[in-house]
């Protein structure tokens, strides 16, 4: 394979030398059948890697965003030597135009549903050392393209993960897209194609990690329009994939996102901490992709699950082997709160507000990238009595979602707790207007007035009026019954 000729052939070629020059004699014709008498000589494999010429291949996969493929041919012009691109619309299935391509050498998946196909369609074809894989509607900046040498030159690293800007709601986070042309990579996945399992494997094999150099690439904000619209698809495609291997980790992760959008963490929860299990057995180490994706959403299940001291424990294992993020920072501050440790919440959240716009691995969780985390930074600082940062923090949840409902509450409680009830009655009446129609509106706002023994009154209205709105809503009696707590 390109990423890892040598002088003397390929790696199995190269691995041989190696040893017969270790043992002094002349290499002899190679056994494809034998295994190695000796561990890897990663060294030698080092050596060879750096007088290996650094060609780039990039491979771009074309589905319903055609429209932006002459961009991203025009952001790789001037550092790509190969460039490839694979058709893969359902409408070249029906007899579609060829694409415009520019020049680069067009190729057809064998699976149009398959988006580990595409990529490894462009793989079996790549000739260069380094692969750099786009979708049509991203392209490479400027400043990245010229950090690109470097990235490539770098002989101690077996993939990059680039940095991928998406826009709103999906923000950033590092993707691996920049690989070795070596043996052994190869994607897997209907709905979301990854190369984490075969990279990880080739990793422990000649000792070569993954880098993050400050390269970005930008995604195209229609693209991102669209995703929404496409997770149906994508829901079927994992149903196959579990399917065909219920073990496969890649897929129990993603599905994990629809079972907590669909509020049922109690069905994501053991085939996250199945998939975590996996990525850790026999002393194997995981791609970091991998393992934080894993712990952040087992972390999130028992969060939403109301098990904060398991949920806070799983984050400080977590933050013992990688680097927190604000995702990991909020599940903490979150699980620190709920268990009454308003100090250590209140700088867990601070921390994650801070590393908000740094990406990981995994994209900001809604409640990160929206509202949530201010809104909870707020209350935390409220409660600790630190009513400026408390306005400044609702403020800015309010800035970025006007209906955050913790938010309003939570300017609505500081006002009471400063005497100003006429705003504060304002600000019920907007919150009426806007989120009538929220059950969760009269409740909350209910057990919020009857915390200040002077609205009993205003309190009893409100929970009155939740009812006339929902009869019989199982949640407004239950709420109702408790008050205060």
């Amino acid at each position: 394979a390109p990423g890892l000729d040598a002088a003397r052939g390929n790696l199995k070629d190269a691995r041989r030398a190696a040893r017969a020059r270790r043992r002094g004699a002349s290499p002899g014709p190679a056994t494809d059948g034998a295994p190695p008498a000796e561990p890897f000589p990663t060294g030698e494999i080092l050596d060879l890697l750096r007088r290996t010429p650094r060609r780039l291949s990039a491979g771009i996969v074309v589905r319903d965003d055609a429209v932006h493929l002459p961009a991203c041919l025009a952001s790789l012009s001037t550092c790509a030597a190969e460039i490839l691109v694979v058709d893969a619309r359902a409408a070249a299935a029906a007899g579609a135009a060829p694409l415009a391509a520019g020049g680069a050498t067009l190729l057809r998946p064998r699976r149009l549903d398959d988006q580990a196909e595409a990529r490894n369609a462009l793989l079996r074809r790549a000739r260069g050392d380094w692969v750099l894989l786009l979708d049509a509607a991203e392209r490479l900046t400027a400043e990245g393209a010229a950090a690109l040498p470097a990235a490539l030159g770098d002989h101690r690293v077996l993939y990059h993960a680039l940095e991928i800007r998406r826009g709103a709601p999906f923000g950033a986070r590092l993707e691996v897209r920049l690989i070795r042309n070596a043996p052994g990579i190869r994607f897997h996945g209907r709905a979301e194609a990854r190369a984490t399992a075969s990279l990880a494997a080739l990793e422990r094999r000649i000792g070569l990690g993954g880098g993050e150099p400050p390269i970005v690439v930008l995604g195209a904000g229609d693209s991102c329009a669209a995703a929404p619209a496409d997770a149906a698809r994508r829901e079927a495609l994992l149903r196959r994939d579990l399917a065909e291997d219920p073990t496969d980790g890649d897929a129990l992760r993603a599905r994990a996102w629809f079972d907590l959008r669909d509020g049922r963490p109690e069905r994501a929860l053991e085939p996250l901490r199945q998939a975590r299990r996996t990525l850790l057995g026999a002393g194997r180490r995981p791609v970091p992709l991998d393992l934080e994706e894993a712990t952040t959403l087992e972390a999130l299940c028992l969060l939403r699950l109301e098990r904060a001291r398991e949920a806070a424990d799983l984050i400080v294992w977590y933050h013992g082997r990688c680097r927190e993020t604000s995702n990991t920072l909020y599940i903490a501050g979150a699980a620190a709160k709920a268990q009454g440790d308003a100090p250590r919440a209140a700088d867990l959240l601070r921390r994650a507000l801070d590393l908000r716009g740094r990406p990981g691995y995994l994209e900001a969780l809604p409640e990160v990238a929206g509202a949530a985390l201010p809104a909870l930074y707020g209350s935390t600082l409220l409660e600790r009595g630190d009513r400026a940062g408390a306005r400044a923090a609702f403020s800015e949840a309010l800035g970025r979602d006007a209906r955050d409902l913790p938010a309003a509450l939570g300017l609505i409680a500081l006002q009471l707790s400063e005497g100003q009830g006429l705003q504060a009655a304002e600000g019920l009446d907007r919150l009426a207007a806007e989120r009538g129609d929220d059950p969760r509106t009269w409740i909350a706002a209910g057990v919020l007035l009857d915390g200040f023994p002077a609205l009993g009154e205003v309190s009893a209205a409100w929970m009155q009026e939740g009812r006339r709105r929902f009869p019989g809503h199982a949640e407004i009696a239950r709420r109702a019954g408790r008050g205060a707590a």
